[in-house]
């Protein structure tokens, strides 16, 4: 619920902040209600399915108590772009920029070269300053630079290994090392993920997770412990744990002992890690 309204206050903005496109629709929208040549070709009996649709969607997603509806469709973790999915938007603006073209064909021809010139200018800055049509590449979050660690561990296991690593390792071991399996996937921590997949992981491996993240800053012994024994029961070969100045690594390498694994201290420029393997 949290969710839903948060993206109904920071919603428009999204929508607009970012895409032409939507920015586009609403000018359509707005030469269509303020000029009578343009009304009267939209309205005549050939597009007239087309102006119930559109104008219908374009209710259920602006108006506050049919967007909360309609938001039960979606899942909880969509955000308010995502409604406008089911308004016509490409088609709408480009019927109303074809007719309004055609309409106005003769008059704008008519114009001195100056205002046309003026015109055009002043459309150049309107597409230039209201965002850009979707994402840019350039504006996409970079992918995570590989981490040492990772480096290090491609050199170790050149053809893979069952990894159990921190979550930041884990998802650089997803873009740099396709060939090594993890034991569970980045849907496990990151909540925008888990409304669209179906993984379900147990409440071990789940506490596992958590045990992992809690020795990067409280280093005790039974998070390596439960780390450890969650590795050996689901048969993974290689854990990484990260470094922490409290930690005790005579204590690690008895607990790695004590569940088949060997202990070594691993230092890298990109940080101190832990790493236990199974023979």
């Amino acid at each position: 619920m949290m969710n839903r309204l948060a993206g109904f206050v920071t919603g428009f903005h999204e929508v607009t902040r970012d895409n032409k496109v939507l920015v586009f629709f609403l000018l359509g929208t707005l030469l269509l209600c303020c000029f009578r040549e343009l009304r009267r070709h939209f309205l005549s009996r050939r597009t007239m399915p087309l102006a119930l649709y559109a104008g219908a969607a374009s209710v259920l997603v602006i108006l506050p108590p049919t967007a909360w509806a309609l938001s039960l469709y979606f899942t909880a973790y969509d955000s308010y772009a995502m409604f406008w999915s089911i308004v016509p938007v490409n088609l709408l603006i480009a019927f109303t920029g074809c007719t309004a073209f055609f309409a106005y064909e003769e008059k704008l021809r008519s114009l001195s070269l100056p205002i046309r010139a003026a015109l055009l200018l002043l459309l150049t800055a309107a597409v230039l300053l209201c965002g850009d049509c979707g994402q840019g590449l350039w504006r996409r979050d970079a992918a995570p630079k590989e981490p040492d660690p990772v480096k290090e561990l491609r050199a170790r296991y050149p053809e893979g290994t069952y990894l159990l690593a921190p979550d930041d390792i884990q998802a650089a071991v997803r873009i740099y090392a396709p060939e090594f399996q993890t034991l569970y996937g980045r849907d496990l921590w990151d909540p925008s993920l888990q409304g669209y997949t179906y993984d379900k992981y147990s409440e071990e491996i789940a506490l596992c997770r958590d045990a992992l993240t809690d020795f990067r800053y409280y280093a005790r012994l039974s998070d390596a412990e439960k780390v450890l024994q969650t590795a050996a029961d689901t048969g993974v070969r290689t854990v990484l744990l990260p470094g922490n100045e409290e930690s005790r690594p005579e204590e690690l390498s008895k607990a790695a002992d004590r569940y088949g694994f060997t202990y070594e201290d691993l230092r890298t420029e990109g940080g101190h890690y832990f790493l236990f393997e199974r023979p």
